[in-house]
């Protein structure tokens, strides 16, 4: 779990420190590249046929064990001590050397660990290479692992690279098992006299041999050359996503901004008459008071005039 949050925290103190620019992101699946191998599914067959056979081994020991046990707790009652005791002490040393063995086949350092290094890792560190060559390739700032520890919630299939790992790994099985090719046939023809005559035969055989070598690795030649046609095609097709993906989030930022505009100006406008409103109720308020002040002053000079009558 340690492992897990201290990954995390790289990689977002990472992107954090990089964040002036965008930052390119895969993932593989190394369970899923690992079943595509041949020489991986080989290693692995080889691995498990040595397993069965190391636990019938340790099966056929304890048994013997066993068999040591029952037959002393059946003639128990008809020993003596002493050979009670060296019965029991014969059966300590055979269960010693089932835990010996048992250590020796599956310990810490044991015969497994040794064989897996051996068979396996030489297969992982063709994986692992690569991966660099396409990250760096590519120019990738991370390759994540789906099927480690590292929880991913969620991913896009089109920042899987699994198969990509795979044509390079099996492009380049097909180079290494060419050139075997090449030099198998090189060694054979050295290997023969060159005083001795050829006749028609011989000279038909390595030309037919010639050819048939040509032919196959012309196909090989194309296939490859397909297989990095494609490769080529993925790649503008990821990039043109990545573009498209990139301009549909510079469309999303100036429509996000526009409504931003147009609701601070639905803000502004409902300030604007807000105010107006207020500066209007103020108006008819001030209004209201010089006509009630006026009508005010017009009845005390009719109630005063009629005052001045009635006193004439």
């Amino acid at each position: 779990m340690k492992k897990i949050v201290f990954t995390i925290l790289v990689i977002f103190t990472s992107v954090q420190m990089m964040a002036q620019k965008p930052q390119r992101i895969a993932y593989i699946d190394m369970v899923y590249i690992l079943n595509q191998v041949q020489d991986y599914q080989q290693a692995t067959s080889a691995l498990d046929m040595k397993v069965k056979q190391w636990q019938t081994d340790l099966e056929s020991k304890k048994k013997e064990v066993e068999t040591m046990e029952a037959s002393l707790n059946a003639e128990r009652a008809l020993l003596t001590h002493d050979l009670i005791a060296d019965r029991e002490e014969d059966i300590n040393i055979k269960r010693q050397e089932y835990q010996e063995l048992q250590n020796k086949y599956f310990g810490m350092d044991g015969d497994l660990f040794r064989l897996r290094q051996q068979l396996v890792k030489p297969v992982q560190d063709k994986v692992f290479n690569a991966v660099q060559e396409i990250a760096s390739k590519r120019k990738y700032d991370f390759v994540l692992d789906k099927s480690s520890d590292l929880i991913m919630l969620y991913s896009n299939n089109k920042y899987d690279i699994s198969d990509q790992v795979v044509n390079a790994i099996t492009r380049g099985e097909k180079i290494k098992s060419r050139e075997e090719k090449r030099k198998a046939v090189f060694n054979k023809r050295n290997k023969k006299k060159p005083t001795a005559a050829k006749n028609g035969k011989e000279i038909a055989e390595e030309k037919a041999e010639a050819i048939e070598q040509r032919a196959q690795e012309q196909a090989e030649a194309m296939e490859e050359r397909e297989k990095e046609m494609e490769e080529r095609m993925e790649e503008v097709e990821a990039k043109k996503a990545e573009n498209e993906e990139k301009r549909q989030e510079m469309l999303d930022k100036v429509e996000e901004k526009k409504a931003e505009r147009e609701k601070k100006m639905e803000e502004r406008r409902k300030k604007i008459e807000e105010k107006r409103k207020e500066r209007l109720a103020k108006r008819e308020e001030a209004k209201r008071k010089m006509l009630a002040r006026r009508d005010s002053i017009l009845k005390a000079r009719e109630e005063k005039k009629k005052e001045q009558e009635n006193n004439n």
